[in-house]
């Protein structure tokens, strides 16, 4: 893996203006300091349990929750994944079956309205502010209660 040294150095090789090196890694320094860029694999423990970062619901939630693959978290709990399964099947089923249906039938009014409803799911899809850690955990098949860290203490909701 790169370290900021690594990076600059080899910006230093290409030629790059001090002042543009300086700029980059600055940018680089506040992306790595960024709550977006946080380390998926990072973990806390608390009370003897481990929590990872989810990056959809911006909360610590006990690590034994996510989705991982190859061993290897991919950054979000199992609810907030749900949420954003659901909503991307929905963009799938409107772009596919009602946008064809309604320009098939010549309702081109319900067509505008279908691909209105379709830009706001693919606007919202990766936004944290349409995820809700208590409601995401209690609409699930199973419903469970929500579990996070709030100041590094544990929420039961």
């Amino acid at each position: 893996m790169a370290t900021l040294e690594t990076i600059e150095a080899k910006l230093v090789e290409y030629k790059l203006s001090k002042a543009r090196v300086g700029e980059i890694m600055k940018m680089i320094s506040e992306l790595k300091s960024s709550s977006s860029a946080r380390d998926m694999q990072e973990t806390k423990v608390v009370d003897g349990i481990e929590f990872r970062y989810c990056r959809w619901h911006q909360k610590w939630e006990p690590a034994d929750r996510f989705v991982y693959y190859k061993g290897k978290s991919k950054g979000y709990c199992k609810a907030s994944y749900s949420v954003w399964s659901r909503n991307n099947n929905e963009i799938k089923k409107l772009s596919t079956t009602a946008l064809a249906n309604a320009v098939a039938s010549g309702d081109f009014e319900k067509a505008a309205k279908v691909q209105e409803r379709i830009a706001k799911l693919k606007a919202n899809l990766n936004k944290p502010s349409s995820f809700n850690i208590v409601e995401d955990w209690h609409n699930r098949k199973v419903p469970e209660e929500a579990i996070y860290l709030d100041n590094d203490k544990i929420v039961r909701d």
